[in-house]
């Protein structure tokens, strides 16, 4: 579950999932080589390194684990360096990768083993870890993938099991593994260094080796076992495009190959709880629990730009609420909150800024309500200039929620219609030019919102 670093239990077992970082301190950053870049590029979720080929040898420098002793992660020294070779057989369709530890020779379209890493920070400290390869294009072209660098099961960065050995007696059981919490390569899939087949298969074999140790810890004398399955979720985000025919990126061609993957996945997984079902004794007691549903996403809404052109926002220093914007790293910080009524965050909440609750709330509380109504009745009219359809099947207020932490929740949530979503710059509260934006992200599938 997401539980980083691991718990101190009196008894039992737990290794952790989402929430483990990679040695370099983000959730998943991959590399990427190939001849085709032309310079080493920053892109969502990794980074692009050109290859400069010298025969059939081409020599690149990566940073490796992160030093915490510079401050700032783009200081200079913020990351040990580490070189790496490539060499292209371009009558095999081979690659021989030559790290500072080991060399492989990978065949196109197939993974490395995994492999060690030794990061010396000093002397007395170095950062272990371990990665691995896959070859995209070993011909006329050549492009080569390298997962993230993982911690060592044998000898973490961060403890991220219990007891802390459990780590490592998953690799005497089963060899080297994925220790990254975000353990699929969405962020890769996206930014086409890694193909769908590719991901498809690795989403295959995860799901496998869970399955594998899911079944193995059943066989424990346990009270309670929990497992976490990420797999149908990750897919559903990257491949509803081919199973909406209205989405912007399906195509015949991509439904044809692709428009099963979603269900697939779900066969895959049903298949597994008939495994543990047959496991269990008369009064052993079995959950499955979702934590959200999937519709498709064609068309993102900017909303806090919808409260900017309808004057419930104000940009610092931009007067006019018809072109007033803000740039996508200023977040929150772009409003003049001294005359701001209402904004959002996540995906698909709003709050008023309402006073003694926001930081510089400025909305009585007597006002609230009537403030309430009134966004949701104009949200609720609102409709796609290009279809004419309506964006929103419902919005509900706080009313709607109940308990302990009611005083926290959104003052309306958004209910969309069938294809719509809060975008992701509303996501971070920010305000772009436009009302609407289409999304041509393979990022096809969103939660159910």
């Amino acid at each position: 579950p997401f539980a980083f670093p691991a718990d101190d239990l009196a008894q039992g077992h737990m290794l952790c999932g989402l929430g483990v970082q990679d040695i370099r301190g983000t959730d998943s950053s991959f590399f990427s080589f190939s001849d085709s870049y032309s310079k080493v590029e920053s892109v969502g979720g990794g980074t692009l390194f050109p290859l400069t080929f010298d025969g059939d040898s081409a020599k690149v420098v990566i940073p490796g684990a992160r030093d915490s002793r510079v401050k700032s992660s783009t200081a200079p020294g913020a990351f040990t360096e580490v070189p790496l070779e490539f060499t292209v057989n371009r009558t095999l369709h081979t690659v021989e990768i030559k790290t500072p530890g080991e060399t492989v020779i990978v065949a196109k379209d197939e993974w490395s083993k995994w492999i060690r890493w030794n990061f010396e920070l000093s002397p007395s400290f170095s950062v272990k870890a371990i990665s691995r390869f896959y070859v995209l294009d070993a011909g006329d072209r050549v492009n080569v993938y390298m997962a993230c660098l993982q911690y060592d099961p044998k000898s973490p960065y961060i403890r991220f099991a219990t007891p802390e050995t459990f780590s490592g007696e998953l690799e005497d059981r089963y060899g080297l593994y994925k220790t990254i919490g975000w353990d699929y390569d969405t962020h890769a899939v996206r930014k086409d260094t890694l193909t769908d087949d590719a991901f498809l298969g690795d989403v295959a074999a995860t799901m496998t080796w869970n399955e594998r140790l899911t079944l193995d810890e059943l066989d424990r004398d346990n009270d309670l076992l929990l497992s976490a399955w990420t797999g149908p979720d990750r897919v559903s985000h990257l491949f509803w495009r081919f199973r909406d025919t209205k989405h912007p990126l399906y195509t015949e061609a991509g439904a044809k190959k692709y428009g099963r993957a979603v269900e697939n996945t779900y066969i895959k997984m049903d298949d597994i709880v008939g495994k543990v079902m047959a496991k269990l004794a008369p009064d052993d007691l079995l959950m499955i629990l979702s934590d959200h549903g999937f519709k498709s996403f064609r068309k993102g809404l900017n909303v806090n730009t919808w409260f900017v052109r309808n004057a419930y926002l104000t940009v610092k220093g931009q007067p006019d609420a018809a072109t007033a914007f803000t740039e996508k790293d200023q977040y929150t910080a772009a409003y003049d909150w001294s005359t701001s009524k209402a904004y959002s965050v996540g995906m698909g909440s709003i709050f008023l800024n309402l006073k003694g609750r926001e930081a510089q709330g400025i909305v009585e509380k007597a006002d609230a309500d009537k403030l309430v109504a009134e966004i949701r009745e104009k949200l609720l009219a609102l409709t796609d200039p290009e279809t004419g359809a309506k964006v929103f099947d419902n919005l509900y207020t706080s009313a709607e929620f109940k308990g302990e932490s009611a005083a926290n929740a959104p003052d309306l949530q958004l209910a969309y219609a069938d294809g719509y979503q809060s975008s992701k710059p509303t996501a971070t509260g920010t305000a772009p030019p436009e009302l609407f934006e289409i999304n041509d992200d393979k990022w096809s599938g969103e939660h159910a919102s």
